[in-house]
């Protein structure tokens, strides 16, 4: 199924748009989580592996809507991490509805220039 079909929607929730990028320093993360409060994003980093996983809850009340495009309910995100990123440092913060993720790099792990001697 692709997103027009099931709206974003999978039988176990819904998939949350990630971008996921690095730098000399750092592996970034960004996932789109509009609507979704930081209690219930649950952040884990497990054996190399870094899960995100929470819920957007339902509106409360009974709607008769005209049109409604907003997906509801559990998601889960993993991502393998590279061997030279360093668990220990994760960093998350949830903005404007997206959470930001940063992981520092071992500095042991990233190359390093040998100076050549006379």
């Amino acid at each position: 199924m692709n997103g027009s079909e099931n709206n974003g929607q999978s039988a176990s929730g819904w998939r949350a748009a990630v971008a996921v990028w690095d730098d000399s320093d750092r592996v970034l993360l960004e996932v789109e989580l509009s609507g979704v409060t930081k209690d219930s994003i649950d952040l884990t980093v497990h054996k190399g592996v870094l899960r995100i996983s929470g819920e957007r809850k339902r509106p409360e009340g009974d709607r008769n809507y005209w049109v409604n495009e907003r997906v509801y309910g559990p998601f889960d995100r993993s991502f393998s991490l590279p061997d030279d990123v360093d668990p220990e440092t994760i960093d998350a913060q949830l903005t404007d509805g997206v959470l930001h993720v940063s992981l520092s790099k071992r500095p042991e792990v990233q190359p390093k220039k040998v100076a050549v001697k006379d």
